[in-house]
């Protein structure tokens, strides 16, 4: 045991056992001061414990699941499809970081239109090598390329209907979200400033979309500017409300961040995972009460059965406790 956790450890024993002692001996305020201290004290040590896995974990996660996509990929060069796709979602079952994740789904897409090719995306490339002047066709064919993942082909299409009209707001906004979504994030926010100064009816997606932008490079006062901008013309936008909870979330604003999560509630108030989300921040910060109301709450509604199981462990747990 290192010497801080030795430490850390004495240090609760004592507490624990003064605060036990002083309630035996008919003290209970000076007890509850005590146990108090024991208490945070041990949450600090499970605290530690829990990043010491977390990091054991996500090494052996990101090594296995290299192999795995290293696998799939050989596989999927050496045209044994069925094989690739088994690596793939081995890949995906074991990988913990939400960006590779959505990098190994992005790839899953592909492969499996390569092994079932889309109807839909065939009928509409038909369509579009025999009337290649129809912008509707282009338009309606390039939706479904990033629907499927191929983002550079997206931009492609959408790409030719810009030549045509180079202020067409709807295609600055999916050509925006197509380089977003493929990783070109310089010409995401190019197209995105093009359509943001139309002023036009996608005003409010513009703002989004360079708030998400400029979450991504860590411009978080102009990421927040942006979603503020996009809820002054929307106050209900789900994506700008959740968005602005998540960025007060990660820079440690969680009293604001719990505000906007309870604004997305007032839209959608069925919504468990934002409920999960909003007891688990309660509880983060030691606010039980508010952390079981909120549990209670999950029961209570509309929301998943997997949100409910969370919820009935909890509230068992704090029954457990009292």
């Amino acid at each position: 045991m290192a010497w801080k956790q030795y430490l850390l450890t004495k240090e609760y024993e004592y507490h624990k056992q003064d605060g036990e002692r002083l309630l035996l001996d008919g003290r209970p305020g000076e007890a509850r001061i005590e146990l108090e201290r024991a208490l945070e004290i041990l949450r600090s040590m499970k605290s530690e414990e829990e990043k010491g896995l977390e990091s054991k974990l996500e090494s052996i996660s990101l090594k296995l699941t290299d192999q795995n996509l290293e696998k799939a990929r050989e596989f999927w060069a050496d045209g044994d499809h069925d094989t690739a796709l088994n690596y793939f979602q081995s890949a995906l079952g074991i990988v913990r970081s939400a960006h590779i994740r959505d990098e190994i789904l992005i790839e899953i897409s592909r492969l499996k239109l390569e092994i079932e090719p889309v109807e839909q995306i065939e009928a509409l490339e038909k369509e579009v090598r025999e009337n290649p002047s129809e912008l509707n066709r282009i338009f309606e064919l390039a939706m479904e390329y990033a629907l499927s993942g191929y983002y550079e082909r997206a931009v492609f299409e959408l790409l030719k209907i810009l030549e045509e009209d180079p202020e067409n707001e709807e295609c600055l906004l999916r050509v925006g979200n197509a380089c977003f979504d493929g990783g070109r994030f310089l010409e995401a926010e190019e197209y995105l400033r093009k359509g943001l100064a139309l002023d036009g009816d996608f005003r409010s997606r513009f703002l989004y979309r360079l708030g998400r932008l400029a979450v991504h490079s860590q411009r978080y006062g102009e990421a927040e500017d942006c979603f503020h901008a996009a809820l002054e013309l929307d106050s209900k936008d789900l994506d700008s409300l959740m968005s602005m909870a998540r960025l007060y979330k990660k820079t440690g604003d969680w009293e604001k961040a719990i505000d906007f999560f309870e604004r997305v509630l007032s839209v959608d108030p069925d919504d468990g995972d934002t409920l999960v989300e909003v007891a688990e921040m309660w509880e983060e910060h030691h606010f039980i009460k508010n952390a079981r109301e909120v549990w209670t709450e999950i029961l209570d509604k509309d929301t998943d059965e997997e949100c409910k199981e969370l919820a009935k462990e909890k509230l068992s747990f704090y029954e457990g406790q009292i």
